[in-house]
């Protein structure tokens, strides 16, 4: 396995997660909020393009919580998760509100899934904080 990404790497003072999600204005401030105290810093990537970016840039990323449609209504995120799976070993989450969506992305290398309401619960399990 390689060092980038290596699950070893994840225990660091504040753990860093890729969010994935076109319509972060609506979610962000709540999963925020919701998960309050834990030392998370929430990286966010409005498309498809700034998710690769900051990937890449972030070779700590504990976790990564991917929605199907960035941006739009059709799923286009599957060939990300597939890309990321490739180096990154750790949890990757799908947060689609349509549960179809979601069976896709855990078919294409994710983890785990819940609703995006669920986020910082699941993000609290998966990464013990």
């Amino acid at each position: 396995m390689p060092a980038h990404h290596s699950p070893e790497r994840r225990k660091t003072v504040c753990t860093k997660v890729l969010i994935v999600e076109d319509e972060e204005g609506l979610y962000l401030v709540m999963w925020r909020r919701t998960l309050g105290d834990a030392a998370v810093t929430l990286l966010s990537a409005p498309s498809i393009a700034e998710a690769r970016q900051l990937f890449a840039a972030n070779p700590d990323i504990a976790a990564i919580a991917v929605d199907a449609c960035v941006p739009g209504r059709e799923p286009n995120t599957l060939s990300l998760v597939q890309e990321f799976r490739q180096t990154f070993h750790g949890p990757m989450i799908a947060i689609s509100g349509n549960e179809d969506y979601r069976q896709q992305l855990i078919q294409a290398g994710c983890s785990h899934e819940c609703s995006k309401h669920l986020l910082p619960k699941t993000l609290r399990e998966v990464l013990n904080i």
